[in-house]
């Protein structure tokens, strides 16, 4: 009995004395060659330059190390201004300022951090967010490991009579849900030296091939469209749309951390055909701030079938209004509709026929809809958008060569693809095509990409295929071949992971997520 609990026990000992302060000792920080000009590197138990997290004020000065939630910040020199010719590059609409810092995870387990976090905070209190400096929009870190960091820059774009007031500057840190922000005093106006007014460089090729400190490259951007609406306390049942009030801030902090770069919205999530340019820019700031920008709008419905086709051009109509607004670049539509007759219906998927489908449709049901793909747009080609045709059950888009066919009769170069493989896969009991056989065919036509994934589970003996939704490497799609065609097609643009509709969707959507990742990895990306 005695040697039964030796086992516990031991444990417990070496537990408690584990967490006696000294008793493992830290593992050497990396050397490195010392710089005059900036500070000393972030640790665990640099007291010289650490301000006590407890505080009630929690600032820090130039060179002083400030913690807020997991994080170590410290701003390394006074903030500089950018030449004229780099604040072309930018499209700054202002005076580019540029502060560099540093940033090191001091929690006990891995966590990211973006620059949506960072803001910088003039005399009179007003905060400006970061601006372009890369492609993409916005800095996003890699997951970054406890006792590692991060350093680069942040560039603010900030009006001009504001730069020159004199008065205390601050950069302010969020730390997350459940911490207070902390800030680094930068100084005072120009005279008082904040600006440093001289030319500097900014050493882009430093901030990468840095391991998982480093920002991706990739040339495919990865977005989220979530299928799931719960964020305890907040549960929308089926509805897709974002959680209200306290929560949303939560929420997309999430979404940002698992690591995706946008988000797709319905129309309904800015209030549908009644929303308005005032409330749809109100979104687009939380959205901005918490850096999940939208990147595409979905609607859909039959633009053929007479008793929906007005109401969901309408819709359509609707969502390239809102998308102009918004920012985002792609409308989503699936042309799917309701069964004509409902005595009829094939139900969701997986039987031997499939209402609504391209095996259904008249040529009049093609012309009809090439017609008002057509002249939707050229309208959304004004606003510098695309339409994406999503290959979808119940619809006359149903397979490649049909989606092909449509985009062919509608001859809009505004008008492209969204290739969705799981559709394809779910539309009848034996589906028409591979997915192999489809991403082929329109991966050079494609503009946006839903990806998820299915289990396929067929009782011949009933005429019936059952799919369970699954992370994308639990699947019988093949995303390596997908992903490798779509590449070859020299595809930038968003892969969307469409999220799990059951369960911790967020756990298993960042399952999908990563695995992307690796892919894109392994592929050269």
């Amino acid at each position: 009995m005695r040697n039964r609990f030796l086992g516990p026990m031991a444990i417990l000992l070496y537990a408690t004395w584990a967490c006696t302060p000294g008793a493992i000792p830290s593992p050497p920080a990396p050397q490195e060659t010392p710089r005059p000009s900036v500070p000393p590197r972030l640790s665990h138990d640099n007291d010289e330059n650490l301000v006590d997290p407890k505080a009630p004020m929690r600032t820090a000065s130039i060179g002083q190390r400030v913690d807020t939630a997991n994080w170590a910040v410290q701003v390394l020199q006074s903030p500089l201004i950018l030449s004229e010719a780099k604040a072309n590059t930018l499209d700054a609409k202002g005076v580019p300022i540029a502060v560099q810092f540093r940033v090191a995870n001091v929690g006990r387990q891995g966590a990211s951090i973006g620059s949506s976090q960072f803001e910088l905070e003039d005399v009179v209190g007003i905060r400006y967010s970061n601006i372009d400096w890369y492609e993409e929009g916005f800095l996003s870190f890699e997951q970054i490991n406890p006792g590692l960091e991060y350093e680069g820059w942040l560039i603010f774009d900030v009006p001009g009579n504001a730069v020159f007031q004199n008065g205390n500057w601050h950069l302010v840190i969020d730390g997350g849900l459940f911490s207070d922000p902390a800030r680094v005093s930068l100084g005072g106006g120009q005279e008082a030296g904040l600006i440093g007014g001289n030319e500097f460089n900014i050493p882009t090729k430093s901030l990468k091939n840095k391991g998982c400190l480093t920002r991706r490259n990739d040339s495919m951007k990865i977005a989220y469209a979530y299928r799931r609406s719960a964020f305890y306390p907040f549960y929308a049942d089926e509805a897709w749309i974002l959680p209200t009030g306290k929560m949303r801030g939560g929420y997309l902090q999430k979404v940002k951390e698992i690591g995706f770069e946008g988000i797709e919205l319905g129309v309904d999530n800015f209030g549908g055909a009644e929303a308005t340019k005032e409330r749809v820019l109100e979104i687009k700031r939380e959205l901005d701030d918490a850096g999940v920008p939208c990147i595409a709008i979905r609607a859909g419905g039959s633009l053929c079938q007479p008793n929906v086709m007005d109401r969901s051009r309408k819709r359509l109509e609707k969502a390239v209004e809102i998308a102009g607004w918004v920012g985002a670049g792609i409308v989503n539509t699936a042309l799917s509709g309701p069964a004509r007759n409902p005595q009829v219906s094939t139900g969701a998927n997986g039987a031997p026929q499939s209402h609504g489908s391209s095996q259904q449709a008249s040529a009049d049901d093609y012309a009809r809809t090439a017609k008002a793909l057509k002249e939707i747009g050229d309208r959304a080609g004004g606003s510098g958008l695309t339409i994406t045709i999503e290959v979808h059950q119940h619809s006359l888009a149903d397979n490649s060569w049909t989606t092909m066919q449509l985009l062919d009769l509608a001859d809009c170069p505004n008008v492209l693809v969204n290739p969705d493989l799981g559709n394809v896969l779910w539309t009848y009991e034996n589906p028409e095509e591979s997915s192999e056989q489809c991403i082929d065919s329109l991966a050079s036509r494609s503009k946006y990409w839903h990806c998820k994934s299915l289990q396929r589970i067929h009782i011949p003996e009933i005429n019936h295929t059952y799919f369970l939704r699954v992370p994308l490497p639990d699947g019988d799609i093949d995303y390596r071949y997908a992903i490798s065609a779509m590449l070859k097609a020299g595809y930038d643009g968003y892969l969307a992971i469409e999220g799990a509709n059951t369960g911790d969707q967020l756990s298993k959507d960042r399952r999908s997520l990563q695995y992307v990742r690796e892919l894109l990895t392994e592929l050269g990306a």
